[in-house]
């Protein structure tokens, strides 16, 4: 996975992926190597959140404040700041990016989850750096982001990778915020289509194919083809 990773930060460019950062939020000292694209430059568990709203927002970046609003137990404002907003990513694009980490949580690193009764649709990533030193899990659904982080301060290893321990943390807190009602859904926008593929062609799925998923794509992308592997059986006349 990593040298897939390495290789479309290369095919992409290094600086377009450090540019990527940036409009998501992050202001950390990052540098256009191909090791960033594995996350080797350090940042914070709460700039990482922010950037992973711009996606959950659909793409549009806010400005980040402690808080937003106070109000008395009888509804009145005390203080109320008026949101600035910048649509930093496609919608389209945002969207397929936290469809395709949907998918993390299940049928990926984090797929645990669901055994963690993680019920709801919800989007995420692990991190785990060299020698467990960092437990990292983000996640997030339409109307909350969660960062977690798991380490000590020397540097030791913490013998947990993200799903081992960030991951456990996360479904904690989710499914005490999400007690009493879901989180709200997150709509497509125009333009995105889906289709059930084969999970390792990657090409429209046949009757013949047993490991299928569904994805997302932008209109007009979706393969054509169907899948070479298992080619659908003629029926016999």
């Amino acid at each position: 996975v990593n040298t897939a990773t390495t290789r479309l930060a290369s095919e992409v460019g290094f600086k377009e992926v450090l540019n990527t950062a940036r409009l998501a939020g992050i202001k950390s000292p990052l540098l256009p190597v191909p090791s960033m694209a594995l996350g080797s430059f350090e940042v914070t568990p709460l700039e990482l959140a922010y950037a992973y709203t711009t996606i959950a927002s659909g793409g549009i970046r806010y400005e980040r404040f402690p808080l937003f609003s106070v109000t008395t137990a009888k509804g009145d404002k005390i203080i109320a700041r008026k949101l600035n907003s910048k649509q930093a990513f496609d919608p389209q694009v945002t969207y397929l990016s936290g469809y395709a980490m949907e998918g993390v949580l299940t049928r990926g690193t984090a797929k645990e989850a669901k055994s963690l009764n993680i019920n709801f649709p919800a989007s995420g990533k692990t991190g785990t750096t060299n020698g467990n030193k960092d437990s990292w899990f983000v996640g997030f659904t339409r109307d909350v982001v969660c960062a977690v982080w798991v380490g000590y301060d020397s540097g030791a290893d913490t013998g947990m990778t993200g799903a081992q321990g960030a991951l456990h943390i996360w479904t904690r807190f989710m499914r005490s915020y999400y007690s009493q009602s879901g989180p709200f859904a997150i709509t497509p926008p125009r333009g995105i289509e889906t289709a059930v593929i084969d999970s390792k062609s990657g090409y429209l799925a046949t009757a013949s194919c047993t490991q299928k998923i569904r994805e997302a794509y932008i209109q007009g992308t979706a393969p054509k083809k169907k899948c070479p592997d298992h080619p659908e059986k003629s029926s016999k006349r």
